[in-house]
C-alpha cells in the first residue's frame, strides 16, 4: 500500500480503495479521490486490495480498480468477489482493453482508459454512499 490516510483521519471520512498497478496512474487516482473528499487506501494488486477489504470492508465507501494487474486475481475477479461478499460496496472498474464489459458484475460502471479526471470523479460521486 502506497498511501493510506484513513487511520489518521476521523472515523466518519469515507475511504476509497484503489487497486491500480501503474504507479503514476495510482497516484493520480489517489489525488482525484482525495480532492473528492475521500481518504484513500491504494494498492498495486487486486490481491492486496482484497486483503485490505477482508479486515476493513465496512470502512470502505467505494472500490476503484483497474482490470488487468499482476497477482492471482484481476479487477474483474475482485469485482465479483466484492459483489458477493460485500454487496453494499460500490465498485468502479477501468481498463484500456475493449470487450471486458460483458464480464462485469451487474451494476458495475466501467471507465475506458484513458479516462479524464472529471469522468473518474463523476463515476465515484455517483457510487458514493
Amino acid at each position: 500500500m502506497d498511501r493510506h490516510t484513513a487511520e489518521t483521519s476521523p472515523p466518519y471520512e469515507p475511504i476509497a480503495l484503489v487497486a491500480e498497478d501503474e504507479i503514476m496512474l495510482r497516484e493520480l487516482m489517489c489525488d482525484v479521490l482525495h480532492h473528492e473528499g475521500f481518504d484513500v487506501a491504494a494498492f498495486g494488486t487486486a490481491d492486496e486490495a482484497l486483503h485490505f477489504l477482508e479486515g476493513k470492508a465496512l470502512l470502505v465507501s467505494v472500490v476503484v480498480s483497474n482490470v488487468r494487474m499482476p497477482g492471482h486475481i484481476n479487477g474483474i475477479d475482485l469485482a465479483h468477489i466484492v459483489s458477493k461478499r460485500w454487496p453494499f460496496l460500490p465498485i468502479v472498474l477501468m481498463s484500456g482493453y475493449t470487450g471486458l464489459e460483458v464480464q462485469l458484475p451487474k451494476d458495475v460502471p466501467f471507465l475506458r482508459k484513458p479516462w479524464t479526471i472529471d469522468q473518474l470523479a463523476t463515476a465515484v460521486k455517483e457510487m458514493k454512499r
